[in-house]
């Protein structure tokens, strides 16, 4: 029989005592001349086998602890523990979906207001902030349980198909839809992949319109010069920075360039916001990439963003402001202000200062929860508090009554400081 070295021996030992190996194995491992191993690969194969065992207790232990809620915050422990209560004694059948739905609606609750669950339908809000959606090309409002038409978008098929502003919907293809909310009678539509009619009455004459759902893209951007004292001046409304508006922008930007129109009056009276790209994109237009246009704030860090753009505007502008004026209006409006020298007129804006982020539950429902704050920038924080004007001008009662241009105060008033 062959001998194993003493230094081996002496090392096998100390290894068997340590893994806890008894005499017979330890015998084995150092004198069974006819194992197929050799002494080191043996050694191997023991470490091996305690590792993997070590580890395999290791995760189920984890794994018992974690189902018995050994790992949980307390809080979060007590939510499970209600959760499977709720979920076995309530009297009627549940639905598992809106449980979580309904849980994550009461957590985002108690925290700031701009956090909130959305749920799963797109808002109108959300359709234009996309830019586009399918449908017929009109804007509904419900009034005593009629569907009435508010808006009907130029070269839309409801356009095309003769419907007008005012107009009761009174039935979507067979259906009648009286008493059915704005969302009801939107996914109604949707369902048509062909030409479907729409019946309304019409001031007491009922009519039917043919009409095809089409991708509709909408437009948030309007502008005309205005002519006055010998000089002409771009007026550019933005109802809302839509994914789409940016080129929107541009287009009518270029537009008054082209035809030697520099000085503007940009409207962001009643936007309520956006993307807060498309904000930085429209900066873009009008700063240099040496202008800081906004400020970044989370929990971490503080982080300035710059303009991409080339060159600075050389016109004068003003901007129209009020208390519907909020989040990427306030971008925009305090950027200006603050690296060109934009005047602001109106009231002061609605103070929206926090960035809220879209997260998407396995449900299917969707809520914002706000994850940062936006600074102006020169670092002021405007949340709650609004971006003053330059110049305080209130709307007064005549354009409520008739809302026309030469009624909008506001107007008169910044061409007025365009004039200057």
């Amino acid at each position: 029989m062959k001998k194993i070295d003493i230094k081996t021996k002496d090392k096998v030992d100390r290894l068997a005592k340590a893994l806890g190996i008894d005499a017979e194995v330890k015998r084995n491992i150092s004198s069974n001349n006819d194992s197929p191993f050799k002494t080191s690969e043996v050694f191997i194969l023991v470490i091996i086998t305690c590792v993997v065992s070590l580890l395999m207790g290791f995760l189920l232990e984890y794994r018992f602890n974690y189902k018995q809620g050994k790992n949980l915050d307390p809080e979060l422990k007590d939510f499970i523990n209600n959760y499977e209560y709720i979920k076995e004694n309530y009297y009627d059948k549940l639905d598992k979906s809106k449980l979580i739905d309904g849980a994550v609606a009461g957590m985002l609750s108690v925290l700031d207001k701009n956090s909130s669950y959305v749920g799963t339908d797109d808002s109108s809000f959300n359709v234009f902030l996309e830019g586009n959606y399918k449908g017929i090309g009109v804007e509904v409002y419900e009034n005593e349980g009629n569907i009435i038409i508010y808006k009907v978008m130029d070269d839309s098929p409801a356009k095309k198909a003769g419907l007008q502003a005012d107009d009761v919907i009174l039935k979507v293809g067979d259906k009648e839809v009286k008493g059915m909310n704005t969302s009801e009678v939107s996914a109604l539509i949707k369902k048509y992949t062909d030409q479907f009619v729409i019946t309304y009455d019409r001031k007491g004459e009922i009519s039917e319109a043919k009409v095809k759902v089409e991708n509709i893209s909408i437009s948030s951007v309007y502008s005309n010069i205005i002519a006055k004292d010998g000089k002409n001046i771009g007026y550019i409304r933005l109802s809302i920075f839509a994914a789409n508006s940016y080129e929107q922008f541009k287009d009518h930007l270029n537009k008054f360039i082209n035809r030697g129109v520099t000085d503007l009056i940009i409207d962001l009276r009643n936007n309520s916001g956006g993307h807060l790209s498309v904000a930085s994109d429209i900066l873009s237009l009008f700063l240099n990439s040496s202008h800081p246009i906004y400020q970044i704030k989370d929990k971490g860090k503080q982080k300035k963003y710059y303009s991409t753009g080339k060159q600075d505007y050389k016109g004068k502008i003003v901007i129209l402001t009020n208390g519907g004026s909020a989040s990427a209006s306030e971008v925009l409006s305090s950027a200006l202000k603050e690296q060109l020298n934009a005047v602001l007129v109106g009231e002061k804006t609605y103070g929206k200062g926090t960035v809220q982020e879209i997260q998407t539950l396995s449900t299917g429902g969707k809520y914002k929860l706000t994850t940062k704050i936006w600074l102006t920038s020169k670092g002021k924080n405007i949340d709650q508090k609004g971006v003053e004007p330059d110049v305080i001008e209130k709307l007064n009662e005549n354009y409520y009554e008739a809302p026309k241009e030469e009624n909008d105060n506001q107007l008169n008033r910044a061409i007025s400081e365009i004039l200057k």
